[in-house]
């Protein structure tokens, strides 16, 4: 058995389910892959320490003590690390490393006047808004595009035109920046950079400027400034700045 091998290293997380209710999942994890153990819906519940050390022991039990070797939960529930090990002294217990990397990244993305890194008592000024400037630019013209069938139609039409070989890894279709998502403003953005040819073609077609010639007058003003933004080449240089900056980082998700 695998398990007896290699041990098993069990991860948990906390999540809004699309009817808003909180939940707590628990994945056993082996080298062959993940699987999903259980997800409770914790409505009403205090989650506490001892409230998700007692669901994780529980299922530390069902699999056996003797197979599990370490539990991998986000910065929140450090507080569950010293409970878990009073039952089972042997496993050791760590903060994700995917969640400490994606909050230093939207620490980086951000324009708060301050920031907090984990394991840091102090507070860091920040400010800084050249990245988190660009990046709400970005999801204007995305939103704009993929909100207006008409447009998106348009732009796939175009980016069909682009030669295969000349079409850049990971595809043509621009990714919506999602809450959820591991770096997904990074993401957002590195596809924005990738396809901005198709973009700038899609502003002077024809056909797309028949369209937003019907258009109210809120749409014909949206779309003139969706078209600065991509014809401005300050914003393209943010955006390029932040890809370098962030990019190293990206690599440590995957």
């Amino acid at each position: 058995m695998l398990a007896k091998l290699t041990g098993i290293v069990i991860t948990s997380d906390g999540w809004t389910s699309v009817q808003n209710r909180p939940i707590v999942n628990v994945v056993a994890n082996l080298p062959a892959g993940g699987y999903f153990l259980e997800a409770i819906d914790t409505s009403g519940e205090t989650k506490d320490a001892k409230f998700i050390s007692d669901f994780i022991v529980k299922h530390i039990k069902a699999l056996g003590e003797d197979m599990v070797v370490g539990v991998c939960m986000d910065g929140a529930c450090t507080a569950a690390f010293p409970l878990i090990q009073a039952e089972v002294p042997h496993v050791f217990t760590f903060i994700c490393p995917s969640h400490t990397v994606d909050n230093f990244m939207m620490n980086i993305c951000s324009d708060k006047p301050v920031i907090r890194m984990k394991g840091a008592t102090a507070e860091f000024p920040w400010g800084e808004t050249q990245f988190s400037e660009c990046i709400r630019n970005v999801w204007e013209v995305v939103k704009f595009v993929i909100y207006h069938h008409k447009v998106l139609a348009r732009y796939r039409a175009l980016a069909a035109d682009v030669d295969v070989d000349q079409r850049t890894k990971g595809g043509t279709e621009l990714v919506k920046y999602c809450e959820t998502r591991f770096a997904s403003k990074l993401l957002m953005i590195i596809r924005y950079r990738n396809v901005l040819p198709i973009l700038e073609r899609l502003y002077i077609d024809p056909e797309f400027q028949r369209w937003l010639s019907k258009q109210p007058r809120e749409t014909k003003e949206k779309g003139a400034e969706t078209k600065r933004i991509v014809r401005d080449e300050s914003n393209n240089t943010s955006v390029q700045l932040c890809i370098s900056v962030l990019e190293p980082a990206l690599v440590l998700l995957r």
